[in-house]
């Protein structure tokens, strides 16, 4: 048995420990989850998209227009609103991408889709 241990710097919403025995580490991995790691975005960066960063660290393209809100649910995972974004020039349902609150810098698509929905989800900073 290992005696050595290994300190991490975890982000503060992790409610575990930050010490580990080394034998638990292991080398790091990619996961197979298309969209948590997907392709190699700096090489599909256009000049139309620019590459950027959500708010938990993952790449994403900037540039998009939304066209219209298409629901939204709670998620307990992240304990967040997820609203379902129609983007233009994309009409395919499965283009269509799930976002927070916070990937909105214009929030008129999120205040009309609750008109029209009243009884949808709804964040509780609208």
């Amino acid at each position: 048995m290992s005696l050595a241990a290994l300190k991490l710097k975890l982000p503060s919403r992790w409610r575990i420990h930050n010490a580990f025995d080394i034998s638990l580490i292991e080398h790091f991995r990619i996961a197979s989850n298309p969209f948590r790691n997907p392709p190699d975005l700096d090489a599909m960066v256009t000049d139309e998209h620019e590459l950027g960063y959500d708010v938990e660290g993952y790449k994403y393209q900037t540039g998009y227009e939304v066209e219209q809100i298409m629901g939204s649910q709670f998620n307990q995972e992240t304990k967040r609103v997820l609203y379902l974004v129609k983007w233009k020039g994309y009409p395919e349902e499965t283009d269509w991408t799930e976002e927070p609150y916070e990937n909105f810098n214009n929030r008129k698509f999120l205040r009309e889709f609750h008109r029209r929905n009243p009884q949808a989800v709804k964040d509780k900073r609208l």
